[in-house]
C-alpha cells in the first residue's frame, strides 16, 4: 500500500488538478476532508450520476451517487448510498428544473408496486412474455427464477422428489445450493418469453421413476426442473435443481442437485418398514431415512427474496419456496414431512396416508407414496421487479395479492383474472389456492377454485372449523391412522374420520365436521372413503332436517347414512335454498373404500353469509368412516 502526502498542489489550470490511479482502485483519506470555499472558488465535490442501470455491478459498502430516477415521475434527483445490502437514499435534493425522470415502463405478468419497487409476478405454466418498453438506456432488474419440483415416487415405496431451481440476482439473498446472488442483469426495450415450469407427475403404481420438474427461465437465465422420485422398483434418485431421493433398492445413489440452484436428496433404507430419502431443496439436502420408523424428509427451502410479492410457503413470518417431497413407508412408521417451501408430505400404506403434492408456484416436491402413484411436483415461479414510484395506470385485479384478495372465484373471473393461483377471502383472512379461469366443467360457469384436504391443512390454525359428536363416546376427529382416537393427528392434512368405533347408550347421535369456505355459488366435490367398524356401516339417504344439521341438533337429524352438505351459512335459511347436496349417504354400502365425485346444483346466489362443508352421520353405533382426500372446485 502506497501513502501520498500532499502539503500544497499547483497547476497552471484548475483542470490540470487530478491523482490519476488506476480503475478499480481506491483512494482511502484518512482525517478531515474539507472543501475550502473561502476565497471565492467554486471548490466542490463531485459524485458521479446516473440512472438506475448505471449503478456499479459489484457495489461495495459505502458508495455513494446520485441517482437520477430512483423515484421514477418526478423532477428530482436522489443522493444515494449502498449500506452492505441495498440502495438507499441519504438525500433527496430540490426539484431539478428541466429535468423529467420517467418510470420503466413494462408489460407481463400480474404487477404489484409497492414500497418504492414494480413487481411482475408470472405464476401460469407456460411461456409469457415480459415487453421492456423504455428508458432506451434499460433498467436494472432484479429476478427470482423457480423451477417446477419433481413428483414423488410411486408404487411400493417411493422417495420424495426434488424441489425446483432456484435462482436470484437479488443483492444480500442467496440462490440454491448455498450460493450468492447472481450478478446484476440491465434490460433494455424488447420482449423477453418468461417460461413457468410445470410440476413433475408422480410415480405410477408400478414403481417406476416420478417425472421431473419443468424448467423455468427468464433471458438465459435457467432453473433446471427438479428430479422426479424413483419408487422402489427404480431405486436410484434422479438429478435436478434439487436431486431426488433414492429408495434403499440396489444402488441407492440419491439424486443430485445443479450447482447453485439445489442440494441433493435422501438414502432410503431397505428392511421391514422401507422408509424412504427425502428430496432436495433449495436450502439443504433431502434428509437420509433415520431408521426402520422413519422415512427422510424433504429438504428445506429458502426464503423468497422478494417477500412484498406474497409468494411462497408461510413459515415463521416469512415465505418459503423450494422445499423438497417427504419419503414414503410401507406400514405403521412415520412419513418424511415435506421441506419447508411447498415440499409434499409422504404416503403410508397402513394406515392408509396419501403422499402431499408440492404446493403451486413453490417448485416444491411431491411426496413418495407406497402401493399407489406419488404426489405432483409444485409449480415453478417467476418474479422480477425495478426501482418505480407512483400508481400504476392498471389497478390490480382481485384475487391478485393477498393485499388484494378475491371474494369469490366467480367475481374475479368476472373482473379478467386469468392467473394460476389466486388469493381468495375466507372469513376476513386471504388465502392463496389454485385458480381456473375457463368453464372448467361445461357448465356455463366460468372462474373456479381449488379448496381441499391440502389447502385447509396447511391453514387449520386460521381457517374457522367445529367438530361435533353426541354423545361424546362417537366424537369425530381429524384422525385416519386410528378408528377411535380422539386426536386430531391428521388436522395438518386436512384428513377425517366421522363416527367412532365406540358404543353408546342408544338413543339419537350425531357425528359432524364443517370447515368454513370462500363465498360461492356452486360447487364439484370428490372425496375417497373407507368405511368401517364393528357393526357393518350404514348408508341410506339422511333426513333433511335444516335446523339439526345447522344447529348440531341430534334430535332433529335422525337417520342413517354418511353424508356431505354445502351450506350457505344462512341460520334463517331452509334446505331447499340454503343447501346443496354432495353426498346424499346412499352412494356405497357396508366396510369398503369408495369414492366419487359430484357436480352440484347452484344457489340462487352468491353466498351472502360465510358458507362451511358439514360431512355428517345419525348412526355411528360402533362403525365409522374415513375422509382420507377431498377436494372442492368452488364457483
Amino acid at each position: 500500500m502506497s501513502t501520498i502526502v500532499v502539503n500544497e498542489l499547483n497547476a497552471a489550470r484548475d483542470s490540470d488538478y487530478r491523482i490519476r490511479m488506476p480503475s478499480g482502485a481506491h483512494l482511502n483519506i484518512q482525517g478531515t476532508l474539507a472543501v475550502d470555499n473561502t476565497a471565492g472558488s467554486q471548490a466542490q465535490i463531485v459524485f458521479p450520476k446516473g440512472n438506475s442501470a448505471q449503478r456499479p455491478g459489484t457495489p461495495t459498502a459505502g458508495m455513494v451517487r446520485i441517482n437520477t430516477n430512483f423515484y421514477g415521475g418526478s423532477k428530482v434527483e436522489v443522493l444515494e448510498g449502498y449500506d452492505g445490502t441495498d440502495w438507499i437514499s441519504l438525500v433527496e435534493s430540490s426539484p431539478v428544473e428541466g429535468e423529467a425522470v420517467v418510470n420503466p415502463n413494462a408489460q407481463g405478468g400480474n404487477i404489484l408496486i409497492k414500497d418504492g419497487y414494480k413487481y411482475h409476478i408470472f405464476k401460469t405454466v407456460g411461456s409469457t412474455d415480459f415487453t421492456f418498453i423504455s428508458p432506451a438506456e434499460g433498467a436494472n432488474i432484479e429476478y427470482l427464477v423457480v423451477a417446477g419440483g419433481g413428483g414423488g415416487g410411486g408404487g411400493d415405496v417411493g422417495a420424495g422428489g426434488g424441489a425446483g431451481g432456484f435462482r436470484t440476482n437479488k443483492t444480500g439473498s442467496q440462490s440454491g445450493g448455498g450460493c450468492n446472488a447472481e450478478a446484476s442483469m440491465v434490460v433494455t426495450p424488447g420482449t423477453y418469453p418468461v417460461v413457468v415450469g410445470a410440476g413433475g407427475n408422480g410415480g405410477s403404481s408400478s414403481g417406476s421413476n416420478a417425472s421431473d420438474g419443468a424448467d423455468s427461465s427468464f433471458n438465459g437465465i435457467i432453473s433446471i426442473g427438479g428430479g422426479g422420485g424413483p419408487g422402489w422398483s427404480a431405486s436410484n434418485g434422479r438429478a435436478g435443481g434439487s436431486g431426488s431421493g433414492s429408495t434403499g433398492q440396489g444402488g441407492n445413489n440419491p439424486g443430485t442437485g445443479a450447482s447453485c440452484q439445489g442440494y441433493n436428496g435422501g438414502t432410503g433404507l431397505g428392511g421391514s418398514n422401507y422408509p424412504q430419502g427425502g428430496g432436495g431443496g433449495a436450502g439443504g439436502l433431502g434428509e437420509n431415512a433415520p431408521n426402520q420408523n422413519q422415512a427422510g424428509a424433504g429438504g428445506p427451502g429458502l426464503p423468497n427474496p422478494f417477500q412484498d410479492s406474497n409468494v411462497g410457503q408461510s413459515s415463521g413470518g416469512q415465505r418459503y419456496l423450494a422445499g423438497g417431497g417427504g419419503g414414503g413407508v410401507e406400514s405403521n412408521a412415520t412419513v418424511g414431512n415435506g421441506g419447508v417451501g411447498g415440499g409434499g408430505i409422504g404416503g403410508r400404506q397402513s394406515p392408509n396416508l396419501d403422499p402431499g403434492s408440492g404446493l403451486p408456484n413453490t417448485g416444491g416436491g411431491g411426496g413418495g407414496e407406497d402401493s399407489s402413484t406419488g404426489g405432483a411436483g409444485g409449480s415453478g415461479v417467476v418474479i422480477l421487479r425495478y426501482a418505480f414510484t407512483g400508481d400504476d395506470s392498471a389497478p390490480a385485479l382481485p384475487g391478485s395479492s393477498a393485499d388484494n384478495p378475491a371474494t369469490s372465484a366467480k367475481d374475479a373471473a368476472a373482473a379478467g383474472y386469468t392467473d394460476s393461483t389466486i388469493w381468495m377471502t375466507i372469513g376476513s383472512t386471504a388465502y392463496e389456492m389454485e385458480f381456473d379461469p375457463t368453464d372448467r366443467y361445461g357448465s356455463g360457469n366460468t372462474g373456479w377454485v381449488k379448496f381441499d384436504n391440502t389447502v385447509f391443512g396447511a391453514n387449520n390454525s386460521t381457517i374457522d372449523y367445529t367438530v361435533y359428536g353426541s354423545p361424546s363416546s362417537i366424537i369425530p376427529a381429524f384422525n385416519n391412522s386410528s378408528v377411535d382416537s380422539t386426536s386430531n393427528s391428521t388436522i395438518s392434512s386436512g384428513t377425517h374420520r366421522i363416527g367412532r368405533n365406540q358404543s353408546h347408550n342408544g338413543g339419537s347421535s350425531l357425528s359432524t365436521i364443517r370447515i368454513m369456505l370462500p363465498k360461492l355459488t356452486r360447487v364439484r366435490y370428490s372425496a375417497q372413503y373407507v368405511s368401517g367398524g364393528n357393526d357393518t356401516a350404514d348408508f341410506g339417504s339422511f333426513n333433511q332436517n335444516y335446523s339439526g344439521i345447522i344447529n348440531n341438533n341430534p334430535y332433529e337429524n335422525n337417520g342413517s347414512g354418511y353424508w356431505a352438505v354445502i351450506w350457505d351459512g344462512n341460520s334463517s335459511g331452509n334446505f331447499s335454498n340454503s343447501m346443496l347436496i354432495i353426498d346424499p349417504g346412499n352412494l356405497t354400502s357396508g366396510n369398503q373404500s369408495h369414492s366419487q365425485s359430484i357436480l352440484s346444483g347452484s344457489f340462487s346466489g352468491q353466498t351472502a353469509d360465510d358458507p362451511y362443508i358439514i360431512w355428517g352421520t345419525t348412526d355411528a353405533y360402533r362403525e365409522y368412516r374415513y375422509t382420507n382426500s377431498w377436494e372442492l372446485w368452488i364457483h
